[in-house]
């Protein structure tokens, strides 16, 4: 939920501005400049969208590198909630698992060992 609610500042910024505006001038439904406040809402909308779309698709591809790096160590995902395990890190600190994943023996490469090796307070 909170993911969804990120959002950057400006865009709070710009629907502050548009509100204070709107109150402040209360613009007829047909006026120029009822349209321009409204052009201007839409137009930082769409903008902050096409930001979240590829933000997502960024934040997807990334995990998909590190879902294949991962299967190619031969690494287990032994931890208790598979589908944020990928997301719970940065990627600084998932480049220091996966060096210590790579000096763990091969049969014996545990993510939540690596994990816990190299930033314990990610379980806290």
């Amino acid at each position: 939920m909170l993911r969804t609610l990120r959002s950057s500042p400006w865009l709070w910024v710009v629907w502050a501005a548009l509100l204070v505006a709107y109150v402040a001038l209360r613009p007829d439904a047909a006026s120029l400049v009822f349209l321009a406040l409204a052009a201007v809402a839409v137009a930082a909308t769409i903008a902050q969208m096409v930001r979240s779309y590829r933000r997502a698709s960024w934040e997807q591809e990334t995990i998909n590198e590190w879902n294949e790096r991962l299967a190619a160590l031969g690494a287990t995902l032994d931890l208790p909630d598979d589908d944020d395990v990928l997301e719970m890190l940065s990627a600084q600190q998932w480049e220091d698992v996966f060096v210590a994943l790579a000096s763990m023996p091969k049969g014996a490469r545990s993510v939540q060992q690596a994990i816990l090796r190299t930033h314990p307070s990610a379980f806290e």
